[in-house]
């Protein structure tokens, strides 16, 4: 990723930057971090750290029907 580096200097002073999974390497998630924007990217199936993420529309919506459950209740 040679042109990494240049992507992260032209993303200076934005918040989030969601990128595919190519470009979650530690090293340019680090980049981005130090320059305050938050990496919103998927990771490899090899790292240490998992993010699960629901596929399914059915799924989603209880999710969704949950919270609005506990907000009304509240």
């Amino acid at each position: 990723m040679k042109a990494a580096d240049q992507l992260i200097e032209d993303t200076a002073g934005i918040k989030r930057l969601i990128a595919n999974r190519d470009y979650g390497t530690n090293r340019i998630r680090a980049a981005l971090r130090r320059q305050n924007t938050f990496p919103v990217i998927r990771g490899c199936k090899n790292r240490k750290r998992a993010i699960r993420y629901d596929k399914l529309a059915r799924n989603y919506q209880s999710a969704v029907m949950l919270a609005e459950a506990v907000a009304f209740w509240l």
